[in-house]
């Protein structure tokens, strides 16, 4: 049985961790963090389109606005001879600030993050938020018997960012691709979104 203290630390930390996780602002939150994983291991690679438009204001403020394919996500997970892969849009990739070196992109002067950074920051954690769809999830994870809301991104290689020239019919695009190491966070779960 919990005594009164360890249920109000409980409670605090339940509610500190949306705090936590919003730390990155409106311009595109992290991934939730799992507190433990364990389990097999994944491996992983990911492709996405993170393509925005940027301008400045007379103040140096910065807006960023992506198109019809900013988002659009490729995922390759295997373990040993098991492969599945996926191609979906992310509102989570959507709705973030990119800079034309696919790093995070900061609404005042000078406070963009390079890529590196921005891959740490936000692609470690749980995955649902980055894919968002749950038949594409499933698709994903199921087929290696585990439980999809409960993969998680922990660490990332070969982080690169890529883009394309631009011609006179199509403007440039930046690409973010990195390899991921994936493992699942240990129960008990909560509405299935992360584990404590």
């Amino acid at each position: 049985m919990l005594r009164p203290s360890g249920i109000v630390a409980l409670s605090a930390l339940v509610l500190a961790i949306p705090l936590l996780v919003a730390s990155d602002g409106q311009a595109g939150s992290a991934l939730l963090p799992p507190t433990k994983t364990t389990g097999i291991t994944l491996s992983a690679t990911i492709v996405i389109d993170v393509t925005q438009t940027v301008s400045t204001d007379q103040f140096g403020n910065k807006t960023y606005v992506g198109d019809a394919d900013t988002g659009l996500t490729s995922i390759r997970v295997q373990k040993a001879s098991t492969v599945t892969a996926a191609i979906f849009s992310s509102g989570y990739i959507a709705g973030a600030n990119w800079t034309d070196k696919c790093g995070k992109g900061g609404t005042r002067p000078n406070t963009d993050l390079d890529v590196l950074t921005t891959a740490a920051l936000r692609f470690t954690g749980l995955i649902d938020t980055l894919v968002g769809d749950e038949e594409v999830l499933k698709a994903l994870f199921l087929p290696f018997g585990t439980t999809p809301h409960r993969a998680a991104i922990v660490a990332q290689d070969y982080v690169t960012c890529t883009s394309t020239q631009a011609t006179s019919t199509k403007p440039s695009r930046h690409f973010l691709s990195f390899d991921a190491v994936i493992q699942f966070c240990v129960p008990p779960s909560v509405g299935n979104k992360f584990c404590l």
